[in-house]
């Protein structure tokens, strides 16, 4: 019987992730703000104007080297947040 997650447009992908996140070994998922990740934000926006399918890239896009450039800046003085 199908889940709602086998009837997802990435069903593969996020199988694949499920997988890795089952085996043994050390695996740490994080969260990061938009804000510290504008490399990643752009893809997304970008990417959610492709109709169905991936795209894989074997390095980053000319134009995001600027972006990535601040995200690496920026992780060397993380954001500090008061509680």
């Amino acid at each position: 019987m199908e889940t709602p997650f086998d009837l997802h447009l990435y069903a593969f992908v996020l199988r694949k992730i499920r997988s890795f996140l089952q085996k043994d070994g050390q695996i740490k998922l994080s969260h990061t703000y938009r804000e510290d990740n504008y490399g990643v934000d752009y893809l997304a926006f970008k990417g959610h104007n492709i109709h169905l399918g991936m795209i894989w890239f074997d390095s980053p896009p000319k134009h995001c080297n600027k972006l990535l450039w601040t995200d690496f800046i920026r992780a060397l003085f993380p954001r500090r947040v008061c509680l």
